[in-house]
């Protein structure tokens, strides 16, 4: 495997982006470039590395926002974002399936809240026994419990994926969920009145702050879920074709423009 110049970049393509201001040399590694031949890319880098005593940086998913820029303006009309999709990895299937049980949980939660309408005594007074809103108050707690579980386990999830929306998106649901279940912990304490004499207003402002906290958990989760789905796909691995075998045999050297001769850097 030789390092050949070039100002092209290429998705299959195994490459060097040498920064020589701060002598740094980053290390790519294309979507589409076979990973049996990442370990032998990075030991031959390495040699080219130590002999002009440059700092050698493998780039991971998390890539400095000069370099992402620079790559992607060297990969140009090679790729298209409208029409390329990374791939859909385990972490972000189980984020997605975990968050659906979770929007589930809140939609079980709302519809729990739901059965108080049934308790009106008259236009403005709703009223029941002091067991059956407890009872009511107990299902809701215990479904936000695990609902909570369910969500810590998506942000642990979407750590694994390191897509910082992923984690972001994640994290907020948590957040609501500890929110609610901090709310109903109030139970009776949430009304001026005993069980058997809750004003319509104040049954109104409860249902309203579920509704809230059940829409934002399930628009966070579907958003994000389409996301993935959009820009991800399924790739099954399969043999490289001898076109792409050719072009892996062939990596990029990069450097910054004005383009510099590796003599020339050996002479400094």
């Amino acid at each position: 495997m030789d390092w050949i110049e070039s100002e092209n970049l290429f998705l299959h393509d195994i490459a060097l982006l040498i920064e020589n201001t701060e002598k740094k040399v980053y290390f790519y590694a294309g979507p589409k470039s076979d990973i049996k031949d990442h370990a032998v890319g990075q030991q031959l880098a390495q040699d080219v590395v130590q002999k002009f005593g440059y700092s050698f940086i493998v780039l991971d998913d998390v890539i400095p926002l000069k370099i992402q820029k620079e790559i992607d303006l060297l990969l140009g009309d090679n790729i298209d974002p409208r029409t390329y999709k990374e791939e859909r990895t385990l972490p972000m299937l189980i984020f997605v399936i975990l968050g659906t049980i979770g929007c589930l949980l809140m939609l079980a939660l709302l519809i729990n809240n739901m059965r108080m309408f049934g308790w009106q005594k008259s236009l403005l007074i709703y009223g029941t026994s002091l067991d059956s809103f407890n009872k009511l108050f107990k299902v809701s707690r215990i479904i936000l419990f695990i609902s909570i579980g369910f969500f810590l386990s998506q942000f642990l999830s979407a750590l694994l994926t390191k897509r910082i929306f992923l984690i972001a998106a994640s994290f907020f649901t948590v957040a609501i969920a500890v929110g609610a279940y901090i709310y109903i912990l109030e139970g009776i304490g949430l009304f001026a009145h005993a069980p058997d004499e809750i004003l319509r207003w104040e049954l109104l402002l409860h249902q309203l702050w579920i509704f809230l906290a059940t829409g934002a958990e399930c628009g966070i989760i579907i958003w994000t879920g389409l996301l993935i789905f959009q820009h991800t796909e399924v790739k099954l691995k399969s043999e490289l074709s001898l076109e792409e075998k050719r072009k892996a045999a062939h990596p990029t050297i990069l450097r910054d423009k004005p383009q510099v001769e590796l003599k020339e850097i050996e002479k400094e």
